[in-house]
């Protein structure tokens, strides 16, 4: 038997066990609400509470001019992704868009973060002489909402597996709402879900290149419906993923 097939049962048992004996099961992604019920346990004691933003210290500091100078991007549309480059986040997408729309001279993709895949995903894109596309290094975490609100669409991207379409609560997509800037979202299930019923951007599906190109020509082409979709998507996280609504909610969880 291989050592990781007995690791993962293991795993699996002292799961359960922790299951078992919890007062109260604690999940940052709603899918996996309803995977520890199909494992038997009660939903009454599994509770919601998802990542968030600190909005009161998710200010900016600089204009959104100042940042694009910086950028060399006044006069262009960015399309921007932050945040970690490793295999599940799919940049190869963004990659292959870029390639799509290399003779659209107003278009330029910006990659910030750093990770295992980083400089494979820059050679990638050095080879194909790709000129509509830069990578920055990361920025420290205040810097962030600078950053953002310099771009006109922030996009986010994972592999197409089931773990991300239900499994998965990351930071990102909370902070790129609260920037107030439209969202493309190239992530299945919950994420999805989460940016169309906030009216936040466009859900397209993972590791589809062309659906990215098609809806960020949608974007360019509609800047009143963008402008709505920021608004929208940032009041949703003010209302509803507010850091201190959500520890509101753990207390009230931990005291129920």
């Amino acid at each position: 038997m291989r050592a990781d097939s007995v690791n993962a049962r293991l795993l699996r048992r002292l799961e359960r066990l922790l299951y078992r004996h919890a007062i109260r099961i604690i999940v940052l992604a709603k899918g996996s609400v309803d995977y520890i019920v199909q494992m038997g346990f009660d939903r009454d004691r599994v509770i919601f509470i998802p990542n968030g933003v600190h909005m009161k210290y998710f200010l900016t500091s600089r204009t959104r001019e100042e940042m694009r100078r910086e950028l060399h991007a006044e006069s262009r549309f960015v399309v921007m992704y932050c945040g970690a480059h490793g295999k599940l986040n799919a940049l190869d997408t963004i990659i292959d868009a870029a390639e799509l729309t290399r003779e659209d001279g107003g278009l330029l993709y910006v990659l910030v973060g750093d990770g295992v895949e980083k400089r494979r995903l820059m050679t990638s894109a050095s080879e194909r002489r790709l000129t509509n596309i830069r990578f920055l290094d990361p920025v420290p975490k205040q810097e962030i909402p600078d950053l953002l609100h310099a771009a006109d669409a922030l996009v986010i991207t994972l592999l197409d597996v089931p773990l991300f379409q239900y499994g998965v609560s990351p930071n990102k997509l909370f902070d790129y709402m609260a920037a107030g800037r439209p969202v493309l979202c190239a992530v299945a299930g919950d994420m999805a879900e989460l940016v169309e019923t906030a009216g936040a951007g466009i859900a397209v599906p993972p590791q589809n290149p062309q659906e990215l190109v098609d809806a960020i020509a949608r974007i360019r082409s509609q800047p009143e419906l963008a402008a709505q979709w920021a608004s929208s998507g940032k009041q949703f996280i003010r209302e509803n993923f507010d850091r201190e609504i959500l520890v509101e909610r753990l207390l009230e969880a931990i005291d129920a």
